[in-house]
């Protein structure tokens, strides 16, 4: 099992300003309607060091930014908001959504771990409509 505790969101309002990967834009759609029920800027976490560092540090999360982790390999993903002041949710994704957990809280240091290659994470609240299957994607 890799074990990738992780801060949570980064949100750099202002491009990468803690050095992440670069900003996107990721999009979560529900395959039957055809439409996307999230779409966020994104900053990207590729490195071990990103992956750590999340959000540490921040007050807030912009409500339309998050952060796409990615993992070199799909395993068992663990993630922990521990030293972040505000609540999100996460999304585990292998091509598709495996699982998301809403309303993550603030500080919190306990693992949540799913199967996956990559975590989407996002302010509390703004994935109400993602559900296992839907499509995810950056672009």
């Amino acid at each position: 099992m890799v074990m990738a505790v992780l801060g949570c969101a980064l949100g750099c309002v202002l491009g990468c300003v803690l050095g992440c990967g670069g900003s996107v834009v990721a999009e979560v759609s529900d395959p039957i309607a055809g439409e996307a029920v999230l779409r966020v800027d994104v900053d990207v976490a590729s490195t071990a060091a990103e992956r750590m560092r999340g959000l540490r540090g921040r007050d807030a999360l912009p409500r339309d930014r998050g952060l796409w982790i990615e993992f070199p390999v799909e395993d068992e993903l663990c993630i922990v908001n521990e030293g972040v002041p505000f609540a999100i949710d996460a999304i585990w994704i292998a091509g598709e959504v495996v699982q998301e957990v809403r309303t993550f809280a603030a500080n919190d240091g306990v693992p949540h771990c799913a199967r996956g290659s990559d975590v989407l994470e996002v302010n509390a609240g703004a994935a109400s409509e993602v559900r296992p299957g839907f499509r995810a994607r950056r672009r």
